[in-house]
């Protein structure tokens, strides 16, 4: 009797020790995506604000262009 006790707790500490390897494991997979999935939105993040620095970049040489126009006419109105 003594030996299938035995064998009983050996299987059981086997058994904990393998799912605390999986739990450690699949925590430290899913710890792993979460920093990737940050990374992504962090990237993405910085092409937003890349393209939208570009878009006030083109409006603003758009409208000094505009203004610079409108002011030659202006003076060729007022000649």
């Amino acid at each position: 009797m003594n030996t299938y006790i035995s064998i009983s707790i050996w299987q059981l500490l086997a058994l904990i020790f393998t799912l605390c390897g999986s739990v450690i494991g699949g925590l430290s997979y899913q710890a792993h995506m979460i920093d990737k999935r940050f990374e992504q939105f962090e990237k993405r993040l910085e092409l937003v604000e890349k393209n939208l620095s570009n878009r006030i970049e083109s409006s603003e040489k758009k409208i000094s262009a505009r203004f610079d126009d409108l002011k030659q006419e202006v003076r060729a109105q007022r000649k």
